[in-house]
């Protein structure tokens, strides 16, 4: 993971795909971004499944190192999900897509539960997980600063929660 520094104050964990998968999805083109605790999440998804087409704004997007799990409000199929996982690309990345909970990419049909995760077959799939920032000076204080990878000592800290940079 790339560590910013702390004059990165706008870091936002980021979602991007492009490209179609083994089976299932195609025309695959996600945007989706948050703060780092999914505050304010933006960005669209649009893919295909077969003939049918999941596209609609982000509701939701929680980041956990390379793990994205986005919300969206589809108009035609309502609220769905989507798991995407960057495995470094070539052929490792996966995604899937469900309605409901839990986010577990599988689906029931006449009685049997199949895995709908599919590895992408080009294109390519980033996650990126921004780094915590601290957000009050208590945060930096008795040794709390080294929580947050950017910064060299408390004073750095308290700094950048004074002028966030």
């Amino acid at each position: 993971m790339v560590v910013p520094s702390a004059s990165n104050a706008a870091q936002l964990d980021t979602v991007t795909v492009t490209g179609n998968a083994l089976s299932l999805y195609s025309n695959i083109n996600i945007t989706a971004q948050s703060g780092t605790a999914g505050q304010n999440p933006s960005g669209h998804v649009s893919l295909n499944i077969g003939a049918a087409i999941i596209a609609g704004p982000v509701t939701s997007l929680m980041v956990t190192e390379n793990v994205a799990l986005i919300g969206i409000a589809s108009n035609q199929f309502g609220p769905q999900f989507v798991k995407v996982v960057d495995n470094g690309g070539h052929g490792a990345d996966t995604i899937c897509v469900w309605s409901g909970a839990p986010p577990d990419c599988t689906m029931v049909l006449d009685g049997e539960v199949f895995d709908v995760t599919s590895q992408l077959s080009n294109g390519r799939a980033v996650v990126f997980d921004a780094p915590d920032l601290p957000t009050t000076k208590a945060e930096c204080k008795n040794g709390g600063w080294r929580d947050f990878e950017q910064f060299k000592n408390q004073g750095a800290c308290v700094s950048f929660v004074e002028n966030g940079k």
